[in-house]
């Protein structure tokens, strides 16, 4: 959490890693103490397993009861949204392999995934196991990009879809295999 001019900005790190943030604008400036303790109380909801030091009736006749509500309104919201069961790792990479000739190609990529169309071919992809998509199977201007699919599931509870993005003339072989180790 940090304020900037009567801005609460709260920082959540997800168990997959991925990171987001919300921002909440709040009527007054908090303090640091008061952050670190709305911090720890809103955390302690959120994780069960934590003990806490708080109860509801430590914050209830405050004026951090309506911002906690607020911040906990917030984050509901951003958990039951769909978008946040995407997370993305190695758009870094694709920046690192920039040159005159895929420029197009990485802008295409970056495109295609922000628009969230990656999940129609989780839809489209009614098998279970591992299924490759090569160019125009996955989207029109995309014919230099393979996408390899799978689904994952730990323990019957978990369960999702990987997909690894690269160019046609990847090791299928070997992100097949590692795919069978998810």
């Amino acid at each position: 959490f940090n304020t900037v001019a009567h801005l609460v900005i709260m920082v959540i790190v997800f168990e997959s890693g991925n990171v987001e943030h919300l921002q909440l604008a709040v009527p007054e400036k908090i303090s640091k103490n008061r952050l670190v303790q709305i911090a720890n109380y809103i955390k302690s909801i959120f994780n069960a397993d934590e003990k806490s030091d708080f109860s509801d009736e430590t914050f209830r006749h405050s004026n951090d009861y309506l911002i906690i509500n607020q911040l906990i309104e917030l984050l509901n919201q951003r958990l039951n949204d769909s978008t946040t069961d995407i997370f993305f790792g190695g758009k870094a990479n694709l920046i690192d392999t920039l040159n005159e000739q895929n420029v197009n190609s990485i802008q295409q990529i970056l495109q295609y995934l922000e628009s969230n169309k990656i999940l129609k071919l989780f839809e489209d992809d009614n098998q279970s196991g591992i299924d490759v998509k090569i160019g125009q199977e996955i989207d029109n201007g995309l014919e230099d990009i393979s996408i390899i699919l799978s689904d994952y599931h730990i323990d019957n509870h978990l369960k999702g879809h990987v997909a690894v993005i690269g160019p046609t003339a990847m090791r299928y072989q070997n992100v097949i295999q590692l795919l069978y180790k998810v």
